[in-house]
This record gives structure tokens, C-alpha cells and sequence, in this order.
């Protein structure tokens, strides 16, 4: 199968891998994490859910150089930070989506949600 230019992925997994992705996420209850408009050469992709997550891009940067990594949140908060790639060309960063559910999301919740998205792009 053929890498897609753009994709968009959800899951329930404290931990998971996706066309080069590596997604890791610490919260008390089990919530959906979307991983959208996910570029495969990792300069830009939005997360929505909640809690404390860590991405790991496609190994396709330069190993070694630092990156500009700008963050938009839904509200508009905006925050910019300079990453260096590791030496398989890969960013690590850290995305605080907020405080989840009180209890674990099982279906698709009606009304208001406390998920919260956020734009990254990489620079």
C-alpha cells in the first residue's frame, strides 16, 4: 500500500504507531485520540482529545537540526518552540491537550466534550 500524502487516524490506545507516527498518551480514562490532516513527512497534523501527549514524526528531517515547532490551539492560544531531530530524523514533541473525561469514553459523546484539537506544524 501506497504512504498517503495526508491521513487522519483515531484510537482508543494509550500507545500507537501509524504511518510513521509514534503516539503516546497519559490520561486516567480511555478517550479517543484523532491524529488528522497528518502530513507523512510529519511538518503538520492536528490532535484532538485530551490529556498529555507525545508524538514522534516520520524519521524525514535532517538528524540533528532544529526545527521551528508551532502549536494553534482550538481557542486560538498559540506557541512556538525550536526542537532538535534526533539522530534518525525524527522531532519529539510534547502536546497538552487538557484534562479528559470523568469516566471513560465509550461512545461518541453527545453534547459538550471536554476534548480539545491542536494544530502543529513544523518548520
Amino acid at each position: 500500500m501506497k504512504k498517503p500524502d495526508t491521513f487522519r487516524y483515531r484510537s482508543t490506545a494509550s500507545q500507537f504507531s501509524v504511518w510513521g507516527y509514534d503516539l503516546s498518551v497519559g490520561r486516567s480514562t480511555v478517550e479517543f485520540l484523532d491524529l488528522n490532516d497528518a502530513r507523512s513527512d510529519g511538518r503538520s497534523f492536528q490532535l484532538r482529545g485530551s490529556g498529555a501527549v507525545r508524538i514522534l514524526t516520520p524519521p524525514t528531517l535532517e538528524a540533528g537540526k532544529s526545527y521551528q515547532v508551532a502549536t494553534t490551539a482550538d481557542d486560538g492560544t498559540t506557541s512556538a518552540s525550536s526542537i532538535v531531530a534526533d539522530s534518525d530524523g525524527r522531532l519529539p514533541i510534547l502536546v497538552d491537550l487538557g484534562r479528559g473525561q470523568l469516566s471513560n469514553q465509550v461512545l461518541e459523546p453527545t453534547g459538550a466534550s471536554p476534548a480539545r484539537s491542536m494544530t502543529v506544524e513544523v518548520s
